[in-house]
Parts: structure tokens; C-alpha cells; sequence
């Protein structure tokens, strides 16, 4: 067995423990067994189930990364698995260049679209709030999508 194929084995077993199933022979893992214990459990990766992904319905208007991110965790049981993370989402945008990061001062930087970003549907948008002046990433509704269904792909790529 090459190693590939024993990590995709791997994924594949920890994909069944995250949803409490025994990866050997299918069966539901008692509540009271060692992997479904809190302090085990919130050790295992972001997952969602097919059904869960499919559920995942974009919003009509803009919203932020952490919104999505929130809709997402939303779904999962804290108890059982790692939260999903921003970083997980940007890191991939980036990688498959719909977002570019920029350097805007010492030792900081942030995100932007780019040309390929913008036709998808991410901009930037100025909010004001309170006497603060910012710029946020906003996804449009067609970005959400694209993110929804690409979502199992973005999370095998950041295991």
C-alpha cells in the first residue's frame, strides 16, 4: 500500500469516527466509548456529512468569511470536532488565486480579490462603525456557492 493510499485510508476512518460510526465494521460507537470522550473527540478535523453539505444554502445578500464559517460550524456538534476556521477558507483562496494577501504595514497584511476573486464575486466593502473606518471582504451569494461546493475539497487540501 502506498502512502496515499494509507493517508486516504486514514481520512477515511477518521471521516466515520467524526460522525460516530466504527470505521471497521460500520456500527454506532456507544456514547460512553474512549473516541466519543470530549477531550478525543474535539481532536478530530472539521467534517460535514453529504446531507449537511447540500444543506448549505447561500445567502441572498454579501457576507463576510466569518459568516460562512459560522453557517458551517453551525452544523457541527462542538463536542465532536474541531471548528472550522477562516484561515482554512482564505489559505485555500489564495492557493487557487480568487484572493491575493498584501502587506500593509509592518508585519501585517491582508487579504484582497483578485481579477479571477472579483468575477466570482468577492469585493471589498468600507464600513464604518463607530469613529473607525475599515475595509472588509465581502462574498456574494454566487461566492458562497462556489465555496459551499468546494468546501470537501478545501479541507482534504488542508489536512
Amino acid at each position: 500500500m502506498t502512502e496515499v493510499e494509507v493517508q486516504q485510508r486514514a481520512k477515511r476512518y477518521l471521516d466515520c469516527l467524526v460522525q460516530g460510526i466504527n470505521p471497521l465494521d460500520g456500527t454506532v460507537i456507544p456514547e460512553g466509548d474512549t473516541v466519543r470522550q470530549v477531550r478525543i473527540a474535539r481532536c478530530l478535523p472539521f467534517s460535514l456529512t453529504p446531507e449537511q453539505l447540500l444543506s448549505l444554502k447561500p445567502e441572498p445578500q454579501p457576507v463576510s468569511i466569518s459568516e460562512i464559517v459560522q453557517k458551517c460550524n453551525a452544523m457541527i456538534d462542538e463536542y465532536t470536532m474541531c471548528r472550522l476556521k477562516t484561515t482554512t477558507l482564505t489559505k485555500w483562496l489564495v492557493r487557487a488565486g480568487f484572493l491575493e494577501e498584501i502587506s500593509v504595514g509592518e508585519n501585517r497584511h491582508r487579504k484582497i480579490p483578485t481579477a479571477n476573486g472579483t468575477a466570482l464575486g468577492i469585493a471589498e466593502k468600507t464600513v464604518q462603525s463607530f469613529d473607525r473606518t475599515y475595509t472588509v471582504v465581502t462574498y456574494s451569494s454566487r461566492a458562497q456557492e462556489f465555496l459551499f461546493e468546494n468546501l470537501e475539497m478545501m479541507l482534504e487540501e488542508n489536512d
